[in-house]
């Protein structure tokens, strides 16, 4: 009678624990993979969408869109009623036709405009308003540079290409919060660009460099990642270390320039600087 051969159980537990450490190796690996699909994919949207800018300026006398709180919302004192129509998102829709690429993959807010009443600024119908039909039930993960898509907030001028000195290192569009803007930096608070060691150029731009940071009250670590006047930082490290866990791909986000050209920064590279191209010299 032929004798059967079988695994022990010592050889069994040895095949588990190499199954087991090859698993441990690659299963990060394979995230990592699908994270930079997510970035891939992103990117691919900011492409469209800076692309969708270029021609918007091309087709209005070298002027990026330009929407004015307080001129076309009652809410900033503007007239009623609230209009929306030249906000960037809505200015450029014609070009763009889709409102998939107005979101991240790895926008962890999946609420869509009608849901947030457009960011809480529209309580009435939105097309009305001046959002797209196709928009209004799409998330907007996507945010602009208000310093240039508001531009003159009072005198309701819009910015022109040729006003920026530095569109190569001028952010136009990125990866940020659900508020729909950079938040407004003054011109009179910029770093010195003559001056390399003026401690504003290491000011980080939170609603960009922590795309996935909600404010939640100012109890929550989050809420001092809002970036309007007052609350740039500078961070302390246990803040960084908080507010870093909220970039979206992988300590960094996607970035479009005034210039066409979009890539990934880190978020500690995301500083004031890029709202208007004031790098130091």
């Amino acid at each position: 009678m032929q004798r059967r051969n079988a695994f022990t159980l010592i050889e069994l537990l040895v095949v588990i624990a190499i199954i087991a450490i090859l698993a441990a190796i690659l299963f990060p690996v394979f995230a990592q993979a699908r994270e930079k699909a997510r970035a891939i994919s992103c990117l691919s949207n900011m492409n469209q969408l800076g692309l969708s800018m270029q021609m918007y300026v091309q087709d209005y006398d070298e002027t990026f869109p330009y929407w004015s709180w307080w001129n076309s919302y009652s809410g900033g004192h503007g007239p009623s009623p609230n209009n929306v129509t030249s906000f960037w998102s809505n200015a450029i829709y014609p070009y763009v036709k889709s409102a998939g690429v107005y979101n991240c993959p790895d926008n962890n807010d999946h609420s869509t405009l009608a849901q947030t009443g457009f960011f809480g600024w529209i309580t009435g119908n939105l097309v009305t308003a001046g959002v797209p039909q196709a928009l209004v039930n799409a998330p907007l993960g996507i945010i602009g540079n208000q310093t240039i898509l508001e531009s003159d907030w009072i005198n309701g001028s819009g910015t022109t290409d040729s006003a920026l000195t530095n569109p190569a290192q001028t952010f136009l569009l990125a990866d940020g919060t659900p508020t729909a803007e950079s938040g407004f930096f003054p011109q009179s608070d910029e770093p010195d660009p003559t001056n390399a060691n003026d401690p504003r150029h290491k000011t980080i731009i939170a609603r960009v460099a922590w795309a996935n940071c909600y404010y939640n009250g100012a109890a929550n670590m989050c809420g001092g990642s809002q970036d309007d006047i007052g609350n740039f930082g500078p961070y302390t490290a246990a803040q960084l270390a908080q507010f870093q866990t909220q970039a979206r791909h992988s300590g960094g986000e996607n970035i479009d320039f005034a210039d066409g050209h979009s890539k990934w920064s880190r978020d500690t590279q995301i500083t004031v600087d890029l709202l208007w191209g004031t790098q130091a010299n």
